[in-house]
């Protein structure tokens, strides 16, 4: 049966951190440490972090995903909708 909402609250988001993911489990915590890097606006750290993701798995989009933010100095993804910038 399907789910029926009558107001936009009983509509409920759930915000996932896509650094923190189902990745394998060499990936995963290189991820986790991006999340981190980028928490602490520790901009060079969290770059380096998604080139280690991205030298194991070159197709990765939650890494490049990292590099945008960090190109951007963006800590969290619910800031990235509030730029205003053309790609």
């Amino acid at each position: 049966m399907e789910e029926k909402f009558d107001k936009p609250e009983d509509i409920k988001l759930e915000m996932k951190n896509p650094f923190e993911t189902d990745a394998n489990e060499t990936i995963a915590p290189l991820l986790k440490r991006v999340s981190l890097f980028l928490e602490d606006k520790d901009w060079v750290k969290a770059d380096e972090y998604c080139e280690r993701v991205l030298d194991q798995e070159p197709e990765n989009a939650t890494a490049y995903l990292g590099k945008l933010m960090v190109e951007m100095k963006v800590v969290s993804t619910i800031f990235m909708s509030l730029i205003n910038t053309q790609f």
